[in-house]
């Protein structure tokens, strides 16, 4: 897998996945992928962190917010990824269907590039508007915040995580053909989906709730 792969993924995902699927070289975009999230990750949140209401002092503790965010930017890639390959694999295999683990790594190495161009959107809309939690819903805040289900919905809906899911999903539909003599098996397809779903809607949840208990 070259670094151009990692970006032509974004308009040409299934020609991009089809021919890195065979590869053995994971190593280095998962390195890469890792320091990129590491240094996005770290600009979010040294420009998100308020000292006056945290109460931290950040001339004696700003070196060691600095390598705990960029460790923390660093391992969440690699979690992310292999936890959520784990889980479909097992998901897919419960249908009756053997798929590599390191195949689901490539996919899951691919769907994560929209992730990291959401978290970059971030860091310059708060760089340039000075608001780091921007909220498109503000305006009917009130309606929002009597409903958590809502909440939750609309907080699982994104451009990049759409984007995201939608390689994820070609990835799959690529690794089934190969796997069943090039058709895709409805139902592993509909498992894989749900269970994209429900991962979304249940990591919303706990950012919704987290927030509101905060």
């Amino acid at each position: 897998m070259r670094v151009n792969h990692l970006y032509a993924v974004l308009y040409k995902p299934r020609q991009t996945i089809a021919s890195n699927l065979n590869g053995d070289a994971l190593f280095f975009p998962f390195v890469l992928t890792g320091i990129v999230s590491s240094i996005l990750y770290s600009l979010f949140a040294w420009q998100t962190l308020d000292g006056k209401i945290l109460g931290i002092n950040f001339e004696s503790t700003g070196v060691l917010l600095i390598v705990l965010s960029l460790v923390i930017g660093f391992l969440a890639p690699f979690l992310s990824i292999i936890i959520n390959s784990i889980i479909h694999y097992l998901a897919i295999l419960v249908t009756g269907i053997y798929i590599e683990f390191k195949s689901l790594i490539t996919v899951g190495i691919f769907s994560y590039v929209p992730v990291l161009i959401g978290l970059f959107v971030k860091v310059l809309f708060s760089y340039f508007s000075g608001n780091y939690f921007f909220n498109p819903l503000a305006p009917w805040a009130g309606f929002f915040e009597q409903n958590q289900l809502l909440q939750i919905i609309l907080s699982s809906l994104s451009i990049t995580g759409i984007w995201s899911l939608l390689i994820y999903m070609t990835g799959v539909m690529i690794l089934l053909r190969k796997q069943n003599n090039g058709k895709v098996k409805k139902s592993t397809f509909a498992v894989v989906l749900l269970v994209n779903i429900a991962l979304t809607f249940v990591f919303s949840a706990l950012t919704v709730i987290t927030g509101n208990l905060s």
